[in-house]
């Protein structure tokens, strides 16, 4: 789906990622920009092993008393709707109440031994008390966020569709990147938040 944008006097065209490994760095990368000065980040090997591939965490410590944490999932537009339907569908069990205590058990352990994620949240809130921070915000993951590159008609018909569960726990964020030589500007807009941003990164 290629796309144009102009930016100060300059012609931007869309990046077309080659994996979805590429698309996840981009959007792990700027996680600052995209999700918030005080959003951290996570992904690991034991994380996918309890999950599916192509999924991580984002710890939101904009209230550092009751931190919020998004379950993503990261998708390219052209990967088949039905493909992206039922992975994300896997995850429902994690954020759906009761069963959130799930993400808490099969997650807690390997987080909190990781040394640089405790670094950084002891960074964004001044606490030393991690654990108990990330097993609340963890414990606050009530939907999925599934990223992707660009619109698919499909997942929107599959939205409207299913208005108890899908619509409930799936919110869509949009992340673009469009370069001009080695400047370069990534659009992000989500589905329900009615929040759109840009920002330009340069020698990116």
């Amino acid at each position: 789906m290629h796309q144009e944008l102009i930016y100060n006097q300059k012609l931007y065209h869309t990046k077309e990622f080659s994996s979805v490994e590429e698309f996840e760095n981009l959007i792990f990368e700027n996680a600052e920009c995209i999700f918030g000065q005080r959003a951290i980040p996570f992904k690991n090997m034991a994380l996918e092993r309890n999950l599916i591939d192509s999924t991580g965490l984002v710890f939101d410590f904009s209230d550092p008393i009751n931190p919020n944490c998004l379950l993503v999932k990261v998708s390219l537009f052209t990967t088949p709707a039905l493909t992206i339907f039922q992975q994300t569908v896997k995850l429902f069990r994690l954020v759906h109440f009761p069963t959130a205590k799930l993400l808490i058990k099969y997650l807690l352990p390997s987080i909190t031994l990781d040394s640089s994620l405790r670094k950084k949240v002891v960074e964004k809130t001044g606490s030393d008390n991690v654990e108990q921070l990330i097993h609340t915000a963890l414990g606050n993951c009530k939907s999925i966020l599934l990223i992707m590159n660009g619109e698919s008609k499909e997942l929107m018909e599959i939205d409207e569709k299913y208005p108890d569960t899908w619509q409930t726990l799936v919110d869509v964020m949009y992340v673009k990147k469009y370069s001009y030589f080695n400047d370069t500007i990534i659009s992000v807009s989500r589905n329900r938040k009615n929040r759109d941003i840009q920002f330009v990164l340069d020698n990116l």
